[in-house]
């Protein structure tokens, strides 16, 4: 329901009814607010010592924003209120070095955290996530003892120096190919279809969606990179296409307040997969409720505000907190449906 709420507060501001956006929006937040306060623990005391409990090892939960990170599950992007348990969604695999189908073992919750933003200046690379989030950096070099200086490749926002490459992006595990006989143009979710598409599948619509509803910018001989520009007024097929490229390994960013058009989306597609810490930029910023889903892996694929990044999950603090409360008898009290 907030999803859909949000979906047609874009709506409005696109349309230029700039008083009644900002009205819903005011309304979406109480409403993500009543009900994250009802996603509560049966017993309040024996929560709160299994959060003493897991604070005696970490300092702050490693989560992102609720208001504006969603995770890549079968059917799209899914945020906190969304997303449940058992859910699938797509994380990085670290050993093979490529995105694949995870399942969610745990979505943690913390409320008014302290968050930090991390950001390169005039690059897309911007996102706000607690101190203790961790992210997936290239390994470079080995110590003394032959040993990598992270082992699980794995770094917490705080520790993040200017000598790191942040993996972003990578490639999706392929898969067979599915029948596109019954593809129309008016489909109610393309989005779906190219989840399910293998990659030399992927690689073709996506040329294809470059050629009707694109451009290439530039070509770099140096770093044979290619870059590309692509525009959709459909939220559906702009969605589709910026997905196909990220699990294609691209590097995808996004605006969705053109000047001269607002009611298209426009989207950025440049064949990289990290991004170089040299000139990275750190600054507190506001409190906030913050969320990651737990899997496997240890890593999900998110998008959060102007990009689509491969980044770290919450399998520690709140992990630690979440089964000890479940060792010693507790249990939650889910949120209820909003009216």
């Amino acid at each position: 329901m907030i999803e859909e709420l949000i979906n047609l507060a874009d709506a409005l501001d696109k349309l230029g009814h700039d008083n009644l956006a900002d009205s819903l929006d005011s309304l979406i937040k109480e409403a993500a607010k009543k009900k994250a306060k009802k996603r509560t623990p049966t017993n309040k005391a024996l929560w709160s010592k299994a959060l003493a409990e897991a604070k005696k090892k970490f300092k702050v939960f490693p989560c992102v924003p609720v208001a504006t990170s969603y995770a890549l599950t079968e059917e799209g992007w899914k945020g906190f209120y969304d997303l449940k348990v058992g859910d699938k969604i797509i994380s990085y695999n670290k050993n093979k070095n490529c995105l694949e189908w995870d399942i969610v073992k745990n979505i943690h919750f913390y409320k008014n955290a302290d968050t930090i933003r991390l950001y390169k200046a005039q690059t897309c690379f911007d996102f706000v996530c607690t101190k203790d989030h961790k992210w997936v950096i290239k390994n470079k070099k080995r110590t003394s003892d032959k040993k990598y200086k992270y082992e699980d490749q794995l770094v917490r926002a705080e520790d993040i120096n200017t000598n790191m490459n942040i993996i972003t992006s990578a490639k999706m595990e392929n898969s067979e190919p599915i029948s596109l006989s019954d593809f129309r143009k008016y489909d109610w979710s393309w989005t779906e279809k190219v989840l399910k598409m293998s990659n030399e599948q992927r690689e073709a619509w996506l040329a294809s969606a470059i050629v009707y509803d694109g451009h290439e910018n530039n070509y770099s001989q140096l770093h044979k990179r290619g870059s590309y520009g692509f525009s959709q007024r459909n939220a559906d097929h702009g969605d589709a296409a910026a997905i196909c490229a990220a699990l294609l390994g691209y590097n995808v960013s996004f605006n969705k307040n053109k000047k001269d058009n607002p009611n298209i989306s426009s989207f950025i597609f440049i064949n990289r997969q990290t991004h170089n810490s040299q000139n990275i930029l750190k600054e507190d910023y506001e409190n906030c409720d913050v969320w990651c889903p737990e899997t496997k892996n240890g890593t999900w694929l998110m998008k959060q505000e102007r990009m689509i990044t491969i980044t770290g999950n919450s399998a520690y603090a709140n992990g630690y907190a979440v089964q000890w409360y479940k060792k010693h008898g507790g249990g939650w009290r889910g949120p209820k449906p909003m009216k």
